[in-house]
């Protein structure tokens, strides 16, 4: 098998790619266009920071999109991935995406995020109060002004995560124009190669009123000891929560959003984007063990309606309102969603079938079934039973052939997958 043979799977990625980078590319441009206008002086907080939140949410997503395009390189040159991989700033490129990746994973991330808040602490000299204490601030919050009260859309820890383990720690406002001048030449790079003519996207629109953002010095001490959850939960919780208001305020408050639309492609672009922030936010809270109502949805243990206003309160209080959850999700529950996105732990999938495995005498293609049904279910986390008709079981055979010499066998699964989706329905 020939290199171009080896590299046809990376095919459909690489036609992906270039439909992103043609909306990437027009996204900078357009973005750029809003970033060098003068801002108005802040109403009530320390600085206008409209140009801060945007600025670094948007090239958060470009660097992203960049660094998984790395992989696509190897069809096109090996010579060019290689050339660009050693280039000065793709280190930093590097640190950026991992850091945003990795932020939800909970042993090193805790020892982390401790790590940044201490820093800032002492780096404002605020580890050891002294008579000057009240006068220092640590930490800037960002958030939104509408209608003369004030909505929290995130903080500047964000910021010092995303850049946290760089080769130089510590970034000058020079750093970060360079790293947005290499994000943005690349993508252009890419964009350039690609014949624009196939796509048609039409022009993005500013909206004549851009959203009031605002930041607000405040002392991290404050902030924890006014939250209900941990330090470190509140660091991420507040990496979450900048992800998404960003990613709405960009599609709903920046650009038009009748506009995107009436064009399926930007559609789909601006879907995707808002849709990976909440998806990524659910692996977030998943990784967090000591949640006992996410630890019941993974294990397939019933869940009760208190646990459910509870995971509510989460999602449509912390994390954005109801209203945003059901235009991009429309009326799926919450714990069907979380079940879709994240599976199902595989002893809890095993336990659901120990008593169907020891009760049949399963010759080699009921258990291959069997052995699809049960991935299926651990990685999924649920089943509409009209799957079975579909892959990955069409090739293995359809159920009532598999089992067709006893019908009890097939009823016995289905009822085990109908248990299986009812254990998150609560009434």
């Amino acid at each position: 098998m020939n290199k171009s043979e080896n590299n046809l799977h990376l095919l459909p990625g690489l036609y992906l790619l270039q439909f992103e980078a043609i909306c990437h590319d027009n996204l900078i441009k357009c973005l750029n266009e809003l970033l060098t206008t003068e801002l108005e002086k802040p109403k009530y907080g320390c600085v206008n920071g409209l140009n801060t939140f945007i600025s670094f949410g948007h090239f958060l997503d470009e660097s992203i999109f960049l660094y998984e395009s790395l992989k696509h390189f190897s069809i096109l040159s090996l010579d060019d991935k290689k050339a660009f991989t050693e280039l000065p700033r793709y280190s930093d490129l590097k640190v950026v995406r991992n850091n945003i990746h990795t932020y939800f994973k909970k042993g090193s991330f805790d020892k982390k995020a401790s790590r940044i808040i201490e820093e800032k602490l002492k780096e404002y000299k605020l580890d050891k109060p002294d008579l000057l204490y009240l006068l220092r601030n640590d930490i800037s919050l960002v958030f939104q002004i509408k209608n003369n009260a004030r909505f929290l859309i995130g903080s500047d820890y964000f910021i010092y995560h995303c850049i946290d383990e760089s080769v130089n720690k510590t970034w000058t406002g020079l750093d970060y124009k360079e790293y947005a001048a290499f994000i943005s030449s690349s993508i252009k790079g890419i964009a350039s190669s690609i014949d624009k003519t196939q796509y048609c996207l039409s022009d993005l629109i500013l909206l004549e009123k851009m959203p009031s953002i605002e930041l607000f010095d405040f002392k991290s001490s404050d902030l924890f000891v006014s939250s209900a959850v941990s330090q470190v939960s509140t660091f991420r919780l507040l990496l979450m929560l900048y992800q998404i208001s960003y990613a709405l305020i960009l599609v709903e408050e920046i650009f038009d959003i009748n506009r995107i639309n009436e064009d399926d492609l930007w559609s789909c672009f601006f879907i995707k984007l808002v849709a990976i922030k909440y998806d990524e936010s659910f692996d977030n809270l998943q990784k967090q063990s000591s949640n006992p109502i996410l630890s019941k949805i993974y294990n397939n243990e019933k869940i009760s309606q208190q646990d459910l206003q509870e995971l509510e309160k989460v999602v449509f209080k912390d994390l954005g309102s109801k209203e945003d959850y059901q235009k991009y999700y429309g009326a799926k529950p919450i714990t069907i969603l979380i079940r879709e996105i994240n599976g199902l732990e595989k002893e809890a999938v095993e336990k659901a079938f120990a008593e169907f495995m020891h009760k049949y005498n399963l010759n080699r293609n009921q258990t291959e079934f069997l052995r699809v049904l049960m991935q299926f279910l651990e990685k999924n986390g649920h089943m509409d039973l009209a799957q079975l008709q579909n892959e990955p079981f069409r090739s293995i055979g359809s159920i009532s052939q598999i089992f067709s010499e006893d019908r009890k066998q097939v009823l016995d699964l289905i009822a085990i997958v109908k248990a299986i989706n009812e254990v998150v329905q609560v009434a």
